[in-house]
């Protein structure tokens, strides 16, 4: 059996994809005796639809569509469509991303699915066993956008599905082919997890006091993929929270926004910083002497 034209994911009650396809496509069969295959066809044809109907279950709302079949009860399905979209309103206004609030409506809305377990998510999407959630997003005229995750007892409404969100809006916002350094993306990603922020704040407390914080021009060049080191990625992940929490606390999310619309325009990060925060920082190790000075 032949498919042609586009395909659609939808996932049954394990978390498989099934690739269906829209109403404008169509089926290309063998001649029934030149293959069996045709006959399984058949059976799939008279017996998937009415199973597909039960199995799929997705909730729309302003910006997002949830799918959820097998993985979610639809109450957690509403709760996790509706803090999508108190997340999208609150990120997007402290990034400075607001007036451009209906950019993710009617076909432009981002997916959220949602597998079972991790063992599922991991296989289907080849992320690594730590990780809990990604982003996908084509390259094509219409951009469409994907949240994948799985569920979680903890850390699911309040880390992962705001995380998410951040890196998409930021880069939706900044631009796609931009260069945004990691520790900003996920310094950024991680504003909206307070648990996290409160613990950001005690352990660079004690670090920065110990002068064991690494500097912010090695911070820049960090890459994790492919790093053992627990630790390390801990203090990435936190100073990376810390730094931009400082920025958006103490000098507001105009000029966060500003240092974001340099960096689109094309301008490098520290120029970025100097000419959204005049007067401010001269510079990136200025930035790194004011926010360590904030811990004293």
């Amino acid at each position: 059996m032949e498919f042609h034209g586009e395909s659609k994911k939808f996932f049954t009650n394990k978390g498989i994809i099934l690739k269906m396809f829209s109403k404008r496509n169509f089926f290309s069969f063998p001649t029934p005796g030149t293959s069996p295959g045709w006959v399984f066809a058949l059976i799939l044809l008279l017996v998937s639809p009415p199973l597909l109907a039960q199995e799929q279950k997705k909730l729309k709302g302003d910006h997002f569509i949830v799918h959820y079949a097998g993985a979610l009860p639809d109450n957690e399905a509403r709760t996790m469509l509706r803090r999508a979209e108190g997340y999208y309103n609150s990120i997007a206004e402290m990034v400075g991303y607001s007036r451009y609030s209906k950019y993710w409506t009617w076909d432009k809305r981002v997916t959220i699915t949602v597998y079972p377990d991790a063992q599922t998510f991991t296989q289907n999407t080849g992320q690594p066993p730590w990780s809990q959630g990604t982003v996908e997003r084509d390259w094509t005229p219409d951009h469409t956008k994907e949240i994948i995750t799985f569920k979680q007892q903890a850390n699911f409404f309040d880390g992962i599905l705001p995380h998410e969100i951040s890196h998409l809006i930021l880069h939706d916002f900044i631009g796609v082919n931009v260069m945004v350094p990691r520790w900003f993306d996920e310094g950024v990603a991680q504003m909206q997890e307070k648990e996290k922020r409160r613990i950001a704040k005690q352990l660079m407390t004690r670090l920065v006091s110990q002068s064991k914080q690494p500097p912010l021009n090695v911070l820049m060049t960090m890459r994790l993929k492919g790093e053992q080191n627990q630790t390390k990625i801990k203090i990435f992940y936190t100073q990376s929270l810390s730094v931009i929490d400082f920025l958006i606390v103490n000098y507001g999310s105009e000029s966060f926004g500003n240092l974001c619309r340099n960096m689109r325009d094309g301008k490098s990060f520290e120029a970025s910083l100097t000419n959204a925060y005049p007067n401010i920082f001269s510079s990136l190790a200025e930035l790194e002497r004011k926010w360590a000075a904030s811990f004293k």
